[in-house]
């Protein structure tokens, strides 16, 4: 009731609840029963046949039990229950429930413990609202379990906050897979890395980008300090300037290449197949025209640039080159004497040869 919902108990109704049905059992092939339950209001639990295993149902009064093996409906109509006991009469289960027994359900075959395994959802203990000076969360966060009778699996995390435009609201969680009996420890162990965070404009101290371009290849060059407003190319013309981190009115520019294409610019589908309509879906995950249908794209993101000023809107250039803007130094001979290498010979001439 605490966690807003009521989880349903399998309560017989009476002396002998439970009678042959016959439907089901010409409809299934195998024996089925009809038991009168006490539903809980609830008026219909449909259940599931084999169930991943044989079931064993004990009366919570006696102990005595039967092997279920489907169970059709926990409860239909809030009056009975309708499951397959195949080693086991509805006379020989009257006798061993004898009056409005609860009903224990479990598997008949658990296995061995270390054999199970587990799956956690960490999501943290919200130590974030604790801090006064995250004035931008207005309420503690919270997990909703919903109303299906989970058994405390986390349905959904509300994180109740205040995210101003501009702004991006990040919350790190962890899901672990491990065996049953180490998964509290392991889950443990991750509590106090989740984080959550808002992130403004002013959180990242970045530098300059520039992109600069020659017969359409193009190269990047970052300023060499954090706030540093200055680049360098080797050659090639300026193109467009941007940052290194996120700001208010930029877009990301991408390098991406599709097997032996590439592209330098803002459409992070440019490769994808075309839509040919709206309500077709987005395959950034695909190479168009490929041959190879296995052929996948790669993206760099290569800084934040304003795509409305000019140089910066749309396709930069077809191809990125990450040596474009470093300086091409020429060969040169070493100048050296061999008798640096052999000083207790005498030669009468030797040349050097550039290696």
């Amino acid at each position: 009731q605490e966690l807003g919902y009521t989880r349903f108990s399998l309560v017989l109704r009476g002396r002998n609840p439970c009678n042959y049905y016959g439907p089901h059992s010409r409809r299934f092939g195998g024996y089925y029963v009809s038991c009168r339950i006490k539903g809980d209001g609830i008026p219909r639990i449909d259940g599931c046949r084999q169930c991943g295993g044989r079931m064993r149902f004990t009366s919570a009064v006696n102990g005595k039990s039967i092997i279920v093996t489907d169970v059709l409906h926990w409860t239909f109509g809030n009056r009975h229950a309708y499951f397959s006991s195949p080693n086991a009469t509805a006379a020989q289960i009257n006798r061993k429930f004898v009056k409005s027994d609860e009903i224990l359900v479990t598997l008949d075959d658990l296995g061995r413990k270390e054999d199970s395994l587990a799956l956690a959802y960490v999501h943290g203990v919200d130590r974030e609202f604790e801090d006064a000076g995250n004035d931008w969360l207005r309420a503690p966060g919270r997990a909703r379990f919903g109303r299906a009778g989970r058994d405390f699996t986390v349905f959904t995390i509300n994180a109740r906050l205040k995210l101003q435009p501009g702004n991006t609201y990040f919350n790190r969680q962890y899901l672990i897979t491990d065996q049953f009996l180490n998964m509290e420890d392991h889950a443990n162990e991750w509590v106090d890395e989740t984080v959550a965070d808002m992130l403004t404009g002013n959180d990242f101290e970045g530098r300059l980008v520039e992109m600069w371009e020659e017969d359409g290849i193009i190269g990047v060059a970052f300023a060499k300090a954090l706030g540093g407003n200055s680049t360098t190319c080797a050659r090639g013309k300026s193109k467009c300037a941007g940052s290194s981190v996120p700001r208010p009115g930029m877009t990301p520019f991408f390098a991406i290449t599709c097997g032996n294409r590439s592209y330098v610019g803002p459409d992070l589908y440019a490769f994808a197949p075309k839509r040919n309509s709206p309500d077709d879906p987005i395959r950034a995950y695909a190479c168009a025209g490929e041959d190879d249908r296995m052929t996948r794209p790669t993206w760099t993101l290569l800084g934040y640039f304003p795509p409305s000023e000019d140089g910066c809107n749309g396709a930069m250039g077809t191809k990125l080159d990450s040596t474009f803007c470093e300086l091409q130094e020429e060969e040169v001979s070493p100048q050296f004497s061999i008798l640096d290498i052999f000083p207790d010979r005498m030669f009468t001439h030797f040349m050097t040869k550039p290696y």
